[in-house]
């Protein structure tokens, strides 16, 4: 009997291929290039096809993993080790953010399908780090059975590379979202904007570095912060850059002479 956990994934899995099918097809795939994957004949746009594939093997492959180790299930997994019973997990003891993370790039890779490479790059980045990091903190949890000793295994772990990599890619979001925003609305708007958000960053450091306010709340905070900030530039991408004019008469053909003259 299929417990909730693969009949969730083989749903995933079957929408990934139906939709993998359905996009081929619009995108002017040919029925059977995307029936077998472009190995005889096109498969319409190559990137959407190739993730909507991929989300399908992918749910497929867990939903027969599952399957094969009856969904956790304690008992199946006491008989398959040989032993009489299982010792405790520990829950985990912090919670994780990682998976509003993900979905940020993920709605990035889906953006950038249709608004272009910058935002298609940069939600797999976004992708990227946050499941690394989700990865490493499920199996930190589960480390050892002290609470204690699972967080300072993962600081030492991924502490090395944490800081730089999300710091590098949190100020290439800002830049980046922020920059569409700027090149978006008039001149004299991206100046006014540039400094309302220039004295909203300072103002919030300053602010957040004399209140102790509780984690939860800075997330919090933070997360709303970035639909915010994603929001603008999504809006940004769409309207597209205003124009810039240059110059005048840099360009100017010279006019040509009279007919007749000097004759």
């Amino acid at each position: 009997m299929f417990t909730w956990g693969p009949k969730f994934l083989f749903a995933v899995s079957l929408s990934g291929f139906l939709g993998a099918l359905i996009y081929g097809l619009v995108t002017g795939g040919e029925p059977v290039g995307v029936i077998s994957g472009g190995y005889k004949g096109g498969v319409g746009d190559h990137t959407g096809y190739a993730i909507l594939l991929a989300v399908g093997v992918t749910a497929q492959v867990l939903t027969w993993i599952l399957v094969a180790t009856r969904d956790g299930d304690v008992e199946a997994l006491a008989a398959r080790v040989g032993a009489d019973t299982l010792p405790a997990v520990a829950a985990p003891a912090d919670p994780s953010y990682w998976g509003i993370f993900v979905a940020f790039g993920l709605a990035g890779v889906v953006l950038g399908l249709s608004l272009g490479s910058l935002w298609f790059y940069l939600g797999l980045a976004v992708v990227f780090v946050g499941a690394l990091q989700w990865l490493m903190l499920a199996w930190s949890d589960r480390a050892t059975g002290d609470v204690e000793m699972n967080r300072i295994i993962r600081r030492r772990v991924v502490g090395p590379f944490e800081v730089p990599v999300m710091a590098t890619l949190a100020i290439a979001i800002v830049v980046i979202l922020a920059s569409r925003v700027f090149l978006a609305v008039p001149e004299i708007w991206s100046v006014v904007a540039g400094g309302v958000a220039t004295i909203v960053v300072f103002g919030g450091a300053v602010l957040l570095s004399m209140v102790d306010l509780k984690p939860a709340v800075v997330r919090s905070m933070l997360v709303l912060s970035g639909v915010v900030l994603l929001a603008g530039g999504v809006a940004a991408g769409v309207v597209g850059e205003r124009d810039f004019h240059h110059g005048e008469g840099h360009d100017a053909e010279p006019e040509a002479g009279h007919e007749g003259e000097g004759e």
